[in-house]
């Protein structure tokens, strides 16, 4: 396991907090195979926490079983891209858990904070301490986000922007940041969970003089009728291909497209 380091950034000592944390269970996979990195936010699907609104209509094993799919077939799309991935997990599960989920094949690190926005924040701490100089941070409730649109945040990213991308409930799913324009002041003090957390971020970045390039407009997946927006939309897609769309049509009437659930 490797420990924990400061880095200074912008004038500001940054230290992560908690326990060492990253694992990394094969030989070699220690070593950045470039400069960019994607910090993929993700639960275990045992877990109580798992799209709790979602679990609360549709019952807790579809639940379980539907966001093993969404973290699959993200992963899927992750690994196509040329930059590493860190899965940053709950809490509340071990990262045991996580390795005999998803594989020793990654590399792994606990969320560590009180509330949202210190664990989004010490995350991307996290990553730049490793030596990374752009940071992506994406949800695991966007499994059929386009692959260009994270084209397109490389691209910000390297032109030397930061970048977001706005959800369509008020949120955002994706955000992402250079070594020398990381600020915790973006995640402090929002409202978490309601319609104003793009807006309110939005805000904070322009405070910092941040130049900020917004990414289309995407819709997670946090309630039912989400839910049946994924699958309306995608019906004929390259995404319905996916475990996820494969999985929800067993759940849909066939051709009038209602929902049985």
């Amino acid at each position: 396991m490797h420990g924990r380091k400061g880095f200074l950034l912008n004038g500001t000592n940054y230290r992560t907090g908690g326990t060492p944390v990253a694992v990394f269970p094969e030989e070699g996979l220690n070593a950045m195979t470039s400069e960019t990195c994607i910090v993929f936010f993700i639960k275990h699907p045992e877990s109580d926490r798992v799209k709790t609104r979602l679990a609360a209509a549709l019952g807790n094993d579809f639940v379980r079983n539907l966001y093993r799919l969404f973290v699959a077939d993200s992963l899927e799309m992750l690994e196509e891209l040329p930059c590493d991935s860190l899965m940053a997990c709950d809490p509340q599960s071990s990262l045991e858990q996580y390795t005999a989920w998803l594989g020793p094949g990654r590399e792994y690190l606990l969320q560590s904070g009180n509330g949202l926005g210190e664990r989004m924040s010490d995350a991307f701490v996290q990553a730049f301490t490793r030596g990374y100089s752009r940071v992506l941070l994406l949800g695991s409730d966007v499994p059929d986000l386009p692959y260009g649109v994270l084209e397109r945040a490389f691209t910000v990213l390297s032109g030397g922007a930061t970048v977001i991308g706005p959800s369509q409930d008020g949120g955002y799913y994706l955000i992402g940041f250079n070594k020398d324009a990381f600020t915790e002041e973006v995640f402090r003090g929002i409202s978490w969970s309601t319609p104003t957390v793009f807006r309110e971020t939005r805000s904070r970045l322009r405070a910092q003089r941040l130049t900020t390039h917004i990414l289309p407009v995407w819709s997670d997946v946090d309630t039912k009728d989400d839910l049946a927006a994924l699958y309306q939309r995608n019906r004929h897609t390259h995404f319905a291909r996916s475990g996820t769309m494969q999985y929800l049509a067993r759940h849909w009437e066939g051709t009038n497209g209602e929902s049985r659930l």
